[in-house]
């Protein structure tokens, strides 16, 4: 091919405008798209952390009436001992609201020392914490990476409630 068959194809294609407005909407479009995803992501994201702070109250208020519950409901764990029946009441009180996320794939529960106290003439914590852990999967598919985990696609969520026991000293037996 000779310069000037090149010279006559180029200005040809110099004339022709078929394109141009999709590429021009393509340069445009695509920071927004990424934009919207990243804030719909975020939405998500603040969404489930303030589930996941609801889900730590409701454990909390569920601690607050399962701790010094008498312990013939509880197959014989003490009062003030967060194990086995009475655990999995808190757990299923912290459990509930979180099951409205669908991002949410997995949560723990802790009851932390808040001062270290203990009321030794009732065995109970008087002011302790209830701490729920939770992993949230990230969905949005070109924002994920950017606003969550870039290797896991999850976000860590931690909400603390304090606890505060107000409980009468009652004899079970």
């Amino acid at each position: 091919m000779n310069m000037k068959a090149v010279l006559a194809a180029s200005r040809r294609f110099h004339h022709h405008t078929q394109g141009a407005a999709y590429v021009e909407f393509l340069v445009a479009f695509m920071p927004l798209l990424v934009a919207f995803e990243c804030l719909l992501q975020l939405i998500e994201l603040h969404v489930a952390n303030l589930v996941t702070a609801h889900a730590a109250q409701c454990a909390s208020r569920a601690a607050a009436v399962v701790l010094p519950d008498d312990p013939k409901h509880y197959q014989g764990v003490p009062v003030g001992v967060l194990e086995g029946r009475r655990l999995q009441d808190v757990e299923h009180a912290a459990a509930l609201p979180l099951r409205a996320v669908r991002g949410i794939i997995s949560a723990r529960l802790r009851l932390t020392d808040a001062d270290g106290a203990w009321a030794a003439e009732q065995g109970l914590r008087t002011t302790t914490a209830i701490r729920v852990e939770a992993t949230y999967h990230c969905r949005v598919p070109l924002a994920r990476r950017l606003v969550c985990d870039p290797a896991s696609t999850d976000a860590q969520l931690v909400a603390t409630a304090p606890l505060i026991l107000h409980g009468a000293r009652y004899a079970y037996d």
